[in-house]
């Protein structure tokens, strides 16, 4: 099955020329939008005065090479929604342009799922006791939004 659904989104690169430059810069280039949502999701968690959010940001962070996607949608649901659905885009289009087989994209989304799965129940509580913390100094800035502080 790998290799006939390999062939099949092949097949479909063939007939869909006017998608191929959208594909193949997603491909090789679209790892700078999930950094950008990590960004932003630090950013909101910040000014959300949300130590919990900032440690699964930080948290994702560490796991991204590995588990970008599913790591933040278990720690905030919308950005998280965004950027599994991105993975997804992401690994149809390595299959897309050749780079993979199905089978491997969906062996890294699963072991990426996984290893996010484990870092937030093992990294994030540990991170938010500390970035608890680091609230309570005049740090505050770098955890939560700069403009509560006392």
């Amino acid at each position: 099955m790998d290799n006939s659904l390999f062939r099949w989104i092949n097949r479909l690169a063939n007939r869909t020329g006017w998608a191929h430059g959208f594909f193949t810069a997603y491909a090789k280039y679209g790892i700078v939008l999930f950094a950008v949502l990590l960004i932003v999701a630090y950013i909101d968690s910040r000014l959300q005065d949300d130590p919990r959010g900032v440690a699964g940001v930080a948290g994702v962070a560490g796991a991204a090479l590995v588990a970008l996607g599913v790591g933040l949608l278990l720690i905030n649901r919308r950005w998280g929604t965004v950027t599994a659905v991105l993975a997804v885009v992401m690994a149809f289009t390595r299959v897309y342009v050749g780079a993979h087989y199905p089978a491997d994209v969906l062996a890294g989304l699963a072991l990426g799922g996984a290893v996010a799965a484990i870092g937030v129940v093992v990294v994030v509580p540990a991170l938010s006791r500390g970035l608890e913390l680091l609230a309570q100094t005049t740090l505050r800035v770098l955890v939560l939004n700069g403009l509560n502080c006392e």
